[in-house]
C-alpha cells in the first residue's frame, strides 16, 4: 500500500471522469455522488478479476508453496495472493474484529499497539464546567501537538468536550498525557 500514493488514487478517479472539489485541508468530494467512487472501485476489481465473497467467515489462513490457503466457513479457497482489509477495532458495533490483529501476528508482521484516532477529545473537571456554557460554539483555531504537527480549522465545543475538523485531526498525533495547545 505505501507505494500506492493518494496522487495514484487521484490519478485513477481522473481516468474514470469523475468530478471532484477540493475543501478545507485537501480534502476531496464528488461533484455527484460516493457512488461513483464505489462504481468505479467494483469495475477496477472486475477488471483485475478479483472474487469477492461476502457472508464468509475465515476460519483460518495458511501459507503454501503456492500462495495462501484459507478455511471459510463452508469451503476451502486457494490463492496467489491474500490482501486483508479487516478495519481496526474502534467499532465492534460495525462488525470490527482483531481478525486483522492476529493474522499479522500469526505471519510474524510487527503489529503496533492500537488506539484511538479521529476522535473528539472528553474533558475533565474542572474545565468541563468552565466550558460548558460554550457548548454548540464552533471557533476557528490552530491546534498543535507536543511533536509539532498542527492544524488550522475549525474547534467545536461539545456537551463532553472538544470536537471539530481541527480536534478529530490533531487526535491522530496526540499521545496519552500529552498535551495539545491552540
Amino acid at each position: 500500500m505505501a507505494r500506492y500514493t493518494q496522487w495514484d488514487f487521484i490519478d485513477l478517479i481522473n481516468r474514470y471522469g469523475i468530478a471532484y472539489h477540493e475543501k478545507t485541508l485537501g480534502q476531496l468530494f464528488c461533484d455527484d455522488s460516493a457512488q461513483q467512487v464505489v462504481d468505479l472501485l467494483v469495475q477496477e476489481c472486475e477488471l483485475g478479476q478479483v472474487v469477492t465473497r461476502l457472508r464468509s467467515e475465515v476460519l483460518s489462513v495458511e501459507k503454501t508453496d503456492q500462495g495462501f490457503e484459507l478455511a471459510l466457513n463452508g469451503e476451502s479457497v486457494s490463492a496467489r495472493s491474500l490482501v486483508v482489509a479487516s478495519g481496526g477495532l474502534s467499532m465492534p458495533g460495525l462488525g470490527a474484529t482483531p481478525f486483522g490483529y492476529k493474522l499479522a501476528e500469526q505471519f510474524g508482521l510487527k503489529v503496533l499497539p492500537t488506539r484511538a484516532g479521529l476522535v473528539p477529545f472528553t474533558l475533565h473537571k474542572p474545565l468541563l464546567e468552565q466550558s460548558q456554557a460554550l457548548s454548540g460554539v464552533s471557533v476557528p483555531a490552530v491546534v498543535t501537538a507536543e511533536d509539532g504537527t498542527s492544524f488550522r480549522e475549525s474547534i467545536l465545543f461539545t456537551h463532553r468536550g472538544l470536537s471539530g475538523p481541527a480536534i478529530l485531526q490533531i487526535s491522530s498525533y496526540w499521545q496519552p498525557g500529552g498535551v495539545c495547545e491552540h
